[in-house]
């Protein structure tokens, strides 16, 4: 039952990410940016790239996009170490209440622990949108490249990731930052 529900909530958001396999996302990539962070780099995609990447979230109506800017990247590269552990454990509370296995909870919380205090040295690629409450938002995904037998990191600052089991699944992960708000989230769980 618990991978049930995780493997449905990995789908929702992979779902909401809808992306035309045979095409890549080029055309814009003189206009990503990459900023070289404390023990990290953050790849920024700007408004056209996140349009075209971007179809429509399961929990948001989108109704713009924008282009984050240096000063919030640092601000959150700084913040985010601070606050990823609750980010993700107010999250994973909510699951909690629904799923009965005391077991996994345990072992996901020793496991959560361990990639907060390394979530400074993940890159990070970000675009930003804005939703139907007007709220600017920025996706934020983590890329763990402490083991990356594929050689994917080359990628990395030439387009926004997309992959489906083996690495992505267990280096890969997604938080959101509310601009105006300063809050970091995982799907809206404000």
């Amino acid at each position: 039952m618990k991978y049930t529900i995780l493997i449905l909530f990995y789908c929702s958001f992979i779902l909401a990410q809808k992306t035309d396999p045979t095409t890549r996302i080029t055309d814009s990539i003189t206009e990503i940016k990459v900023f070289n962070l404390k023990e990290s780099k953050g790849i920024v995609f700007p408004s056209e790239y996140a349009k075209k990447l971007f179809i429509q979230d399961s929990t948001d109506t989108v109704i713009g996009f924008f282009t984050p800017d240096e000063k919030t990247i640092r601000f959150i590269d700084e913040e985010l170490p601070k606050k990823y552990y609750s980010t993700i454990q107010k999250f994973n509370n909510q699951w909690k209440k629904v799923m009965d296995d005391k077991e996994y909870f345990k072992e996901q919380k020793l496991a959560l622990k361990k990639e907060a205090n390394n979530v400074s040295k993940y890159y990070k690629q970000f675009f930003g949108y804005i939703n139907d409450r007007k709220e600017k938002i920025i996706v934020i995904q983590l890329l763990d490249f402490s083991e990356d037998p594929s050689d994917v990191k080359k990628q990395v600052t030439k387009e926004y990731l997309i992959g489906f089991h083996g690495w992505y699944e267990t280096n890969v992960s997604h938080v959101r930052f509310h601009v105006e708000s300063k809050k970091f989230t995982i799907n809206e769980d404000m």
